[in-house]
């Protein structure tokens, strides 16, 4: 299971099998953020958000546009592997 180096708590995750990258929607302090985070944890291109809902809408268009790009060069191997919301 994915865990985050920084102490946030995951609440979506997606994992791509093509780039071995990972999407996630987390709960960090007071704030729900979407990033992008290596296997090791590492987060990295934050989108921060007061809503949940607003951060879910983030987190569903960033897992559709990278599944729509890979899909789009013939490669798409996206799978999600926890949606607990």
């Amino acid at each position: 299971m994915l865990k985050l180096n920084n102490g946030a708590t995951i609440l979506m995750h997606f994992y791509d099998g093509f780039t071995k990258e990972n999407v996630v929607l987390a709960e960090w302090g007071s704030e729900f953020v979407t990033w992008l985070c290596g296997n090791d944890g590492e987060c990295y291109w934050g989108n921060y958000f007061n809503s949940l809902e607003d951060a879910k809408t983030n987190f569903m268009k960033r897992v559709s546009n990278m599944e729509s790009f890979y899909h789009q060069m013939g490669t798409k191997d996206g799978k999600r592997v926890k949606d607990s919301l």
